[in-house]
């Protein structure tokens, strides 16, 4: 399961020049299979990702294909930046990850992208 909501807090930290949401609302993803696309919906480019960032509130600082989450059998879940131009964080590390590079993550933790998305991964057991 992915919460995808706006985060006032790395908002406050990017200097992008766009608007925050108001009302700053979210919602749930149920993550299957054994990867999830996030990113922007693009049909010409045939880029349909999970967690589309292209819905509202959409978030502009967001890469057509931003990055991977992949889920083991096991539950453990890990995520790749795929060259985005304004990367992924990881929790509270103000150094984006290296594109290309996989990262584990935490049940509960939370991922960064764009201008002020936060995504909080929950594991399945």
């Amino acid at each position: 399961m992915a919460e995808v909501c706006p985060d006032r807090a790395f908002f406050d930290r990017n200097d992008d020049e766009v608007e925050f949401p108001d009302p700053p609302t979210g919602r749930r993803v149920v993550l299957t299979g054994e990867r999830t696309l996030i990113g922007r919906r693009s049909p010409r480019r045939d880029i349909r990702p999970q967690i589309d960032l292209s819905v509202a509130p959409e978030d502009l600082g967001v890469s057509r294909a931003h990055a991977f989450l992949d889920h083991a059998a096991d539950g453990q879940l890990t995520v790749t930046d795929l060259g985005s131009a304004n990367g992924t964080w990881i929790g509270e590390d103000r150094t984006p990850i290296a594109p290309g590079r996989s990262l584990p993550l935490a049940d509960g933790g939370h991922i960064y992208v764009g201008s002020f998305t936060r995504i909080t991964v929950h594991r399945t057991r």
